[in-house]
């Protein structure tokens, strides 16, 4: 059974737990990757919850906690973390996760993300680029070598149609067309509409958080340099507002 088997097995066995948090989770780490196509061992699967939903699945997966894991890095990390035995692979629940950067603890916070359906169950994971920023911030070797493989693996070119018209965005991770659960991240991954202004990408955003759409990234700068959110239509589609 290969790593994208076993994750998507241990998943499909997490995620009617999962969808009972609360608040959003975010898997990260290599099973992140392996959920992007690109292939690297593992032997855990890494999501960030809120401290709430840590305390939850610890009660709801008591059975299958490993009461004498080890844990490493103390001195760049802490959170409520708790590690849980699945069979084929662990998940590790990271509560609250806190990074030290040169003496000064900071909460990380997923901005962006991407959504993927798995046997009609929504996954949630950063996007590749915040993904790449996680992993800069983490800064230990194994996160730049993460990042190696990313920037292997991903490309992306625009295609242009004339100035100050529609442009189509073309991204290639290669092995994606085999990913057996890789949902929207085959074909259209999302939708770009561009408004004008910082101040009219907030209030738009706004607007739609107080209408029910789902906000699935905060208005930010991205990683290409444009200020974005991202909202989800009823169907579940990525739809992108920039300025």
């Amino acid at each position: 059974m290969n790593i994208g088997t076993k994750i998507a097995t241990v998943l499909r066995e997490a995620c009617p737990t999962l969808t009972q948090l609360k608040d959003d989770y975010f898997i990260i780490g290599s099973a992140a990757l392996n959920l992007y196509g690109i292939e690297i061992e593992t032997s855990d699967i890494d999501i960030i919850v809120s401290d709430r939903d840590a305390i939850y699945l610890q009660t709801a997966w008591a059975d299958k906690v490993k009461h004498n894991h080890v844990t490493q890095n103390d001195h760049l990390f802490r959170s409520n973390l708790t590690r849980f035995d699945f069979g084929l692979l662990d998940i590790e629940t990271i509560g609250e996760l806190e990074v030290n950067k040169n003496g000064t603890w900071m909460p990380l916070h997923v901005q962006e993300c991407r959504t993927l359906n798995l046997d009609g169950m929504q996954i949630k994971l950063p996007t590749i680029e915040e993904l790449t920023r996680i992993f800069y911030l983490f800064g230990r070797e194994k996160d730049l070598a993460k990042i190696k493989q990313i920037e292997e693996h991903f490309t992306s070119y625009f295609l242009s149609f004339g100035e100050g018209t529609t442009r189509i965005e073309l991204m290639h991770i290669p092995g994606i067309m085999e990913s057996n659960i890789a949902g929207n991240l085959k074909g259209l991954t999302h939708l770009a509409i561009s408004i004008g202004s910082k101040e009219a990408v907030d209030a738009l955003t706004e607007r739609l958080r107080a209408d029910g759409y789902q906000v699935a990234s905060e208005p930010r700068t991205s990683g290409d340099g444009y200020y974005e959110s991202a909202v989800l239509d009823p169907e579940g589609n990525y739809i992108e507002i920039t300025v």
